[in-house]
């Protein structure tokens, strides 16, 4: 039963959306206050592939630093969450205060005894350099 291993993983500290406990204003629908997070803690394989490209966007220039991370399933299923869209990165090994945030995952590594996937891919842009 392969379980693939990560390429020198590290610890990343998320805060995942917890919609469900947010409390909304119901005139506007809209949230009163930030939306509710929860705070996890994992290892992950990082991989940083476009850091501070210059794309041109609608309205001119835009900057994007992107990459990925990479979860083993076991560990995801053995805390019991999934990442997804909108999921905060606030801390990568010793680097703190990050605002990234997972744009999208997609699962990986699929062996014939697993039924499934046994990696998910979660990737990132950093939205404070976004213009």
């Amino acid at each position: 039963m392969p379980n693939p291993k990560l390429i020198h993983p590290i610890p990343v500290t998320l805060e995942l959306l917890k919609v469900g406990d947010t409390i909304y204003d119901p005139d506007t629908k809209e949230p009163v206050s930030d939306v509710a997070r929860e705070t996890v803690s994992l290892q992950a394989q990082v991989k940083f592939f476009k850091e501070n490209e210059l794309s041109v966007g609608e309205q001119g220039p835009e900057k994007k630093s992107t990459g990925y991370l990479l979860f083993k399933r076991t560990d995801l299923v053995l805390i019991g969450i999934s990442p997804k869209q909108g999921d905060k990165i606030t801390k990568i090994g010793h680097e703190t205060g990050l605002e990234y945030f997972i744009i999208d995952s997609t699962p990986m590594a699929y062996y014939p005894d697993q039924g499934g996937h046994t990696l998910l891919k979660c990737s990132f842009q950093d939205r404070e350099l976004v213009q």
